[in-house]
């Protein structure tokens, strides 16, 4: 595999599992080995005791049971009644699938329920405020397993278990951002299909139909989007092509009730395929990523504050272990869980996935190692259930990785943190 494609993997990555999601494996406590079609499955090993009570205040991560099939670049989404939703994604063939499965926090196991459609994979999944689903754009499955992009979107129903269509975008994308505004509507901006789009388009659930909206300043991937209090939108940094991609550090605001655009102050660093979350006091963290520095690519350690009420960015303590490909969970007590992602990217573009996880503290503005995952995976999923722990689910990693090629090996299952993480 080439350096371009290599880099806009790795890009692309983070955006099509997008920093929001998890899922639980292993119904035995034995760890397990897979082989499976074009690539290595393990489900985890347990870090924890194996009786729960001794683990009530410790730090750890407990095998979970996998998902009945792999869905890599899926999105997982908590749903109302605590089970976590995961549909599409790539299966062990690299085809996209339309199967969707729920994890069941109480039973600790995955059942199938109803199909999209439409198989796809580096779609965006969102939940609306009628308890349903909106799985938006992605790559569709075509002739020779060639992918083709889609402006198709459909709707999860949770009480039937059924998809349906619903109005299609108006330009084909994928790995895209796609946010629920306070009015109910979601803006999805940015994203790819032939090239990286600079396009912005607005969906009503109260009449299935979108419109197109205010566009970007500039085109981004591998960029974030997030609703900020007074219910406008921050989209910060990402990439403006594949490959030989330039890394922004622009960042602008949508304002819903003008459906435009305006720019902000500048983050500190440039950075793409990094996380911005934000916080109980209103701030917006941003974290990690990739950079560019005279033509080669590193990982960041670098975090930085965005204060909506002065507009302004500031350092903040950086992680310990530089990295992208990562998922970032906002806890119950308000602290930031990082885990996972891709490390060691430098110049010649050696990449390693890891398993170590890092807390952030908001009243301190610092970062303390928490205990690592079972498993070494990046362009996981990660979901916080409705009892404070957080749900791990699939990834992969890179192997044998160098300036010109790499194998890909996918974790297929999942974990479950015990304890505070």
């Amino acid at each position: 595999m080439n350096k371009p494609f290599w880099i806009a993997h790795c890009l692309t990555a983070l955006v099509v599992v997008a920093p929001s999601s998890v899922a639980d494996g292993f119904d035995n406590l034995a760890g397990r080995y897979d082989q499976g079609y074009e690539g290595e499955a393990r489900n985890h090993f347990i870090l924890c005791a194996a009786d729960r009570d001794k683990c009530a205040d410790a730090e750890g991560w407990l095998a979970a049971v996998g998902p009945n099939v792999l869905h890599q670049g899926a999105e997982a989404i908590l749903l109302p009644d605590g089970k976590v939703l995961v549909a599409g994604g790539f299966g062990w063939s690299y085809y996209p699938l339309a199967s969707a499965e729920l994890y069941d926090p109480e039973a600790g196991g995955w059942s199938f329920t109803g199909s999209m459609n439409v198989g796809r994979v580096g779609a965006t999944t969102t939940l609306l405020p009628d308890a349903k689903v909106l799985v938006v754009g992605g790559l569709i499955p075509d002739i020779d397993f060639i992918y083709d992009g889609t402006r198709s979107v459909e709707l999860y129903d949770p009480a039937t278990e059924r998809w349906s269509m619903t109005g299609s975008m108006h330009i084909v994308r994928a790995s895209n951002t796609a946010t629920l505004l306070q009015n109910g509507k979601v803006l999805v901006a940015g994203g790819s299909y032939n090239d990286v789009l600079d396009s912005a388009e607005l969906y009503d659930p109260a009449t299935g139909v979108w419109s197109l909206t205010g566009s970007l300043s500039e085109r981004r991937t591998a960029h974030t989007a997030t609703l900020l209090s007074d219910g406008k939108v921050l989209v910060a940094g990402g990439a403006d092509r594949f490959g030989d991609a330039n890394i922004s550090s622009t960042v602008e605001v949508y304002d819903p009730s003008t459906g435009t655009w305006s720019r902000a102050n500048d983050m500190g660093t440039p950075r793409a395929g990094h996380t911005a979350m934000a916080l109980s006091n209103g701030k917006v963290l941003v974290v990690a990523g990739v950079n560019r520095s005279t033509g080669a690519w590193q990982t960041l350690r670098s975090a930085e504050l965005f204060d909506p009420t002065t507009g302004l960015w500031t350092p903040t303590g950086g992680v310990s272990e530089a990295r992208t490909g990562y998922t970032a969970t906002l806890l119950l007590d308000g602290s930031v869980l990082i885990a996972g992602g891709l490390a060691g990217c430098d110049g010649v573009i050696v990449c390693h996935a890891v398993a170590s996880t890092e807390v952030y503290d908001i009243a301190s503005g610092t970062w303390r190692q928490s205990a690592d995952l079972g498993y070494a995976r990046a362009g996981h999923t990660a979901t916080l259930l409705p009892d404070g722990t957080v749900l791990i689910e699939g990834g992969e990693q890179p192997v044998n990785a160098t300036a010109s090629s790499y194998e890909q090996r996918f974790v297929y299952g999942a974990e479950r943190s015990w304890g505070r993480p």
